[in-house]
């Protein structure tokens, strides 16, 4: 019910803010070319600035989330008290994202943007056999699903720009990743959901950004959801996903500037189960340990050459969570780390 709520709320806010929006004067719409200069968003956040028409962004973006531990709701469990009750525990496990993004201003109100994916997933786990603990790993890799997203210049001011976000997240990333032949728990059986590279589902995206800036400060406030549509072939859905983030930056230097992000990221629990997935004993194999809240800080940097590499941009981030509470048993959030390397055209 309360997940229901969420997002009728959302919903209602998007297309609220569009009416409103429709009916101001052209004259806060924004009509001029990107200004790319001068954006200083974060790397989490998608939706910074709008391009001019047939203006163009090429990015190489790579990600890792790292995890370690098992913890209970927002309790941290110790080491080896799940071996009490199933036959295995994860310990590590290192999610490694490469992404290529195209955008381009489609006119100069709507920005239209491409991403690719391709994913690398290694877990591990201690597995108790006999009165001997056992080492074991996982690993997966392939590309991940393909997201479509068109931003909407809808109100744009001297200092406040307010860009909502509508898109389409397509399944081309598996659901059937398969463990090696020589593996002690998945020999050429279906992986559990965490070691899957896609949802299996055409998902809808759906986002508010609204950004304040000045000549060297800008800060912005973001709400994002993944709504998942329908069950996929293996008869489950992955959990809806909604964000609140809040961000600020600082330009130091012309081409040097920082930024403090936070984010709060909400997912529901996986519906139905995976028909092809039978593993009491590993608690990455039961749907009903997935999803959660988790709130996130992160620092950034972003530096942008002058003269011959003038186009080019590039930045990273580091975060770490500060609270954590996951539905039933799973793997904590370590640190993520974000890079990208920019190209304006």
């Amino acid at each position: 019910m309360k997940i229901k709520l969420f997002k009728l709320i959302f919903i209602h806010l998007f297309l609220s803010v569009i009416k409103v929006s429709a009916q101001k004067s052209d004259t806060l719409v924004c009509n001029t070319a990107c200004n790319c200069e001068h954006d200083l968003t974060p790397i989490g956040v998608l939706s910074g600035h709008i391009h001019g028409k047939n203006e163009w962004m090429i990015t190489g973006q790579y990600m890792k989330m790292q995890m370690a531990g098992v913890r209970q709701g927002a309790k941290k469990l110790p080491t080896g008290e799940i071996l009490q009750e199933y036959s295995t525990e994860p310990t590590i496990m290192n999610m490694n994202m490469y992404m290529l993004m195209l955008m381009g201003g489609i006119t100069d109100k709507i920005t239209g943007m491409l991403m690719l994916g391709y994913d690398t997933r290694y877990m591990e786990m201690q597995m108790k056999m006999g009165n001997k603990i056992h080492t074991h790993g996982m690993n997966t890799s392939d590309i991940s699903d393909t997201k479509i997203h068109f931003m909407i210049s809808t109100f744009k001011s001297s200092e406040i720009h307010l860009i909502s976000t509508v898109g389409m997240s397509l399944p081309t990333g598996s659901i059937r990743q398969l463990g090696e032949a020589q593996s002690t728990m998945y020999p050429n059986q279906v992986m559990p959901y965490s070691m899957q590279l896609g949802s299996g589902t055409y998902d809808m995206i759906l986002g508010l950004h609204c950004n304040y800036q000045t000549s060297r400060l800008s800060s912005g406030l973001l709400l994002n959801a993944n709504i998942r549509n329908g069950f996929n072939t293996l008869d489950y859905r992955l959990g809806n996903e909604f964000e609140s983030c809040v961000w600020s930056a600082y330009q130091w230097t012309e081409g040097i500037s920082s930024s403090l992000r936070v984010n709060g990221f909400f997912t529901s629990a996986i519906r139905g189960k995976n028909k092809e997935l039978n593993n009491p004993s590993d608690i990455t194999a039961n749907a009903l340990n997935y999803g959660g809240t988790c709130f996130n800080t992160f620092i950034g940097a972003s530096y942008r050459p002058k003269d011959i590499l003038h186009p080019f941009r590039i930045r990273v981030e580091y975060g770490i969570p500060f609270y954590q509470n996951l539905n039933g048993k799973q793997m904590t959030i370590k640190n993520y780390l974000n890079t990208d390397l920019s190209y304006y055209f």
